[in-house]
């Protein structure tokens, strides 16, 4: 949106080239529509989220889409990235990521301090949530990879998983690094 109202950029009038996406001091909402395939150029996107008005801030919506892979790697609370299928979008200055795709398989990886990431049932039908208390984005409503999920821990983190959604059917968790528990 720019000044109130929205841009709206077909994939296929971008060509290897980077994007770089400045937020205002506003609530500003990055949304990716992968139904007709990868909107992210193969340069990737950069998304600074600038400031915000409310507790909800800066966010991405990755939505409408089947894909193989979703990768995230935390920073911190407000940095980090996301790659789908091998495409990136690194971020700063950002809140809540939504992300409503199918994939085959998904990766997180904190690489922040000692800290506690936690799995829940989330509020939607057939979602899950993934969060931390110190460096990790909050992830809402991601669906269950038909494959596998994995969650990278840095050193002395815990992770809690305490519940899936009914409908989470990975069939391979697998928690990985110093003091994954």
């Amino acid at each position: 949106s720019i000044d109130g109202r929205v841009l709206i950029v077909p994939g296929g009038a971008i060509t290897g080239e980077q994007i770089l996406i400045n937020g205002g001091g506003g609530n500003d909402n990055l949304t990716l529509d992968f139904v007709g395939g990868n909107p992210i150029p193969a340069g990737g996107l950069k998304f600074n989220g600038g400031g915000q008005t409310s507790a909800r801030g800066d966010e991405i919506t990755l939505s409408t889409g089947n894909v193989d892979t979703v990768d995230y790697v935390f920073i911190n609370e407000n940095d980090g990235s996301i790659a789908v299928d091998g495409r990136t979008v690194n971020y700063v200055g950002l809140e809540p990521v939504t992300d409503n795709l199918s994939a085959t398989t998904r990766s997180f990886t904190f690489t922040g301090p000692a800290e506690t990431i936690t799995v829940i049932d989330g509020a939607v039908d057939g979602m899950t949530e993934i969060d931390s208390d110190l460096a990790g984005e909050v992830v809402n409503f991601f669906s269950s990879p038909t494959t596998s999920l994995t969650i990278v821990t840095g050193g002395g983190d815990t992770t809690n998983i305490t519940s899936f959604d009914p409908g989470f059917n990975a069939p391979l968790l697998s928690l990985q690094g110093t003091g994954a528990t």
